[in-house]
């Protein structure tokens, strides 16, 4: 009787073993699947948070080859723009092919499609910019050099004119370097006076239309002018703030 009660202990005590142990293989097989799928959830983010910081640097970068072509109006920073543009582009579409946020891409691409289409604005302003200036410098130059037979260069007459034609000169290139509308005042002064001073010479009309011309193509210029400087600094500046918030 005491044998069986002994073995009967033995027994419970085994069953109790097994059964504890068994509990623990399954806790632990769990635990290391558990471990496995947050060290995957764990790697996957990081991955992703790399992503996100490599998004935000190339958009940083988009920013600051436009400052830089705004400034220099470089062949070479126009194709580091598209560089990091491609970048942007590249790291968008491997977001998006994952599901992450797709509401959020969205509206990012949207942002990075209208941040392109103004950069190429942006290049064409600057050209705009710096052929109105060409032919606004030429005509000036040639008031100056191919009409000295039609005024006497030594009349008073003609020496006013040759002020005011380097003061247009000047005031132009101050107002595209501080955009005060102060210079778009002094250059309009100018070709009043000018024309004023041509209307005192004969055989006047080629030079009267010339300053109507040029006049013209510096209203046009300050038009385009005002335009560009807002599309960078503050559409732009918009689209790219609002880019790096989302």
């Amino acid at each position: 009787m005491f044998l069986r009660s002994l073995y009967g202990q033995m027994v419970a005590v085994l069953v109790v073993l097994l059964a504890t142990l068994l509990t623990q293989l399954i806790l632990s097989r769990d635990y290391l699947g558990t471990l496995a799928n947050n060290q995957e959830l764990i790697s996957t983010y990081s991955q992703k948070v790399g992503q996100v910081i490599e998004l935000e640097r190339d958009v940083i970068e988009l920013q600051r080859q436009l400052l830089s072509y705004n400034e220099t109006a470089s062949e070479s920073t126009v194709q580091q723009f598209n560089s990091a543009m491609s970048r942007v582009e590249e790291t968008l579409a491997n977001l998006s092919s994952e599901n992450i946020n797709s509401q959020e891409i969205t509206r990012m691409a949207a942002h990075l499609k209208d941040y392109q289409e103004n950069f190429l604005s942006v290049v064409e302003g600057r050209s705009n910019q710096i052929s109105l200036i060409q032919n606004i410098n030429k005509k000036l130059k040639s008031i100056l050099h191919d009409n000295k037979k039609r005024i006497n260069e030594t009349s008073l007459t003609w020496l006013q004119i040759k002020v005011h034609i380097y003061s247009m000169d000047r005031a132009m290139f101050e107002y595209l370097n501080s955009s005060d509308a102060e210079f778009i005042s002094e250059f309009k002064k100018d070709v009043v006076e000018v024309k004023k001073l041509l209307s005192k010479v004969k055989s006047n009309t080629p030079l009267i239309k010339q300053i109507n011309t040029i006049s013209k193509q510096f209203v046009r210029l300050t038009q385009v002018r005002r335009g560009y400087i807002f599309l960078v600094k503050v559409v732009m500046a918009g689209s790219a703030n609002e880019f790096l918030y989302i």
